[in-house]
């Protein structure tokens, strides 16, 4: 699940002295190639260390502390949230970014940077140098395309210095690109017009189809189209959303079984989703899961399967146009593969050539539209692409044992 900060700073430690000063340290190195001022917060968000003298920002111009922790409590738990440096504007519009510090998953702390103002309130100078003396005039206003570079510029001097968990941040940065391709698909949807509430089960089928061709790509994407629309029906009704939730897990956990599952998985994953369910409250929550679980899925299954994937594609094009003449290059290149090779993993899915495969599918087919009784034994040849009527019964007597005329007469005694 993605990091919960109000979980993360249960029973966190205290900052040690050690920690406090590999910090201090850092943020010194930071102060001389950038001359930007930071402090350090233990785990309650209060200041307890400026890395440039005795300086905390709410003992300066706002005088406000509560608003300051809230200020310094927001960049902290969004940065480990989404697992980078995060920038804010405070309450006196005062331009902070920062990183927490942690241990065992755990906030233990943190450093916010800045104080500064963005350049078009450069007329404030004075009072600002007033208010915040050991600021560097050259540092007092940036523009927005610096505070970017001086973040990231924190991000790896905390990392170099060891101070976060890279895995950790790593990790929380996925999680939060999850989340901004859920949100870009709702926007999409939104600007759609009104909520269809029939749309969501054209959707879920395409997601199990993208399952079944274990095609990554169009899995993310339909995912995140089948989530927006649970969203879009949901958003105000926490129980239909765990509902349509719990239908959605069921969906996939069969249509992952059907191309290769493992039982004792799903039961597995079954009991995660009942745990789950409990402190789910949000979408995002829930989807950052299920999408973990897809990602697992597929990795264990796509060395294995990815070939039948193709193979998959393949016999669906061939059925799809049974009255063309299908030619090995052509089928090939709509799986991207080479004719060498698709004919040589084709033979091995499917026990059987090329050739012989499309022409066992025309037959059957053939069988069905000659118990119909609509078409001529002439036309439904025709329609499949048999070039003459002799090759035609040649070829219906060699996968059906009897000939088009023999295999009519049987359907009519038995009908």
């Amino acid at each position: 699940m993605v990091p919960n900060p109000n979980t993360a700073r249960q029973a966190a430690p205290n900052l040690s002295k050690d920690i406090v000063q590999k910090t201090r340290k850092q943020l010194l190195h930071y102060r001389k190639k950038t001359g930007i001022i930071s402090i350090i917060l233990n785990s309650d968000y209060e200041t307890i260390d400026g890395a440039s003298g005795n300086w905390v920002c709410e003992h300066y111009y706002c005088r406000n502390k509560e608003e300051c922790r809230k200020d310094h409590r927001l960049v902290i738990e969004e940065a480990y949230r989404l697992g980078n440096t995060f920038i804010h504007l405070c309450h006196r519009n005062f331009v902070l970014w920062g990183l927490p510090l942690t241990q065992d998953n755990k906030i233990i702390g943190g450093a916010i940077s800045g104080f500064v103002l963005f350049e078009q309130n450069r007329s404030q100078l004075s009072k600002y140098l007033e208010d915040f003396p050991l600021i560097e005039s050259s540092q007092a206003f940036l523009s927005s395309k610096s505070v970017s570079s001086y973040s990231k510029l924190l991000f790896d001097v905390f990392k170099s210095g060891k101070l976060i968990d890279v895995d950790l941040f790593k990790l929380s940065e996925e999680k939060a690109y999850i989340q901004k391709e859920i949100g870009e698909k709702l926007i999409e949807n939104k600007q759609k017009g009104a909520f269809d509430k029939h749309i969501i089960y054209e959707k879920q089928e395409n997601l199990m189809n993208s399952i079944k061709f274990c095609d990554i790509d169009d899995i993310r994407d339909n995912l995140n189209d089948v989530l927006s629309e649970i969203f879009l029906e949901g958003i105000a009704n926490i129980k239909l959303l765990k509902f349509r939730m719990l239908e959605l897990f069921v969906l996939i956990s069969r249509t992952m079984m059907e191309v290769g599952g493992d039982i004792d998985d799903f039961y597995h994953l079954t009991t995660q989703y009942t745990k789950n369910t409990e402190n789910l409250d949000d979408i995002y929550s829930f989807s950052i899961w299920l999408k973990e679980v897809l990602d697992d899925f597929i990795s264990t299954l796509i060395s294995t399967r990815k070939k039948l994937g193709q193979v998959n594609r393949a016999i669906e094009f061939i059925k799809q146009n049974l009255d063309k003449k299908l030619l090995l290059s052509e089928v090939a290149a709509t799986v991207t593969m080479s004719e060498s090779r698709f004919s040589c993993i084709f033979r091995q899915e499917t026990g059987t050539s090329f050739p012989e495969y499309v022409n066992s599918v025309k037959i059957e087919k053939a069988k069905e539209m000659i118990a119909q009784g609509t078409d001529s034994l002439t036309e439904i040849a025709a329609s499949l692409c048999f070039y003459d009527q002799s090759y035609f019964t040649k070829t219906f007597r060699k996968y059906a044992g009897l000939t088009p005329k023999q295999y009519h007469k049987k359907i009519k005694t038995t009908s």
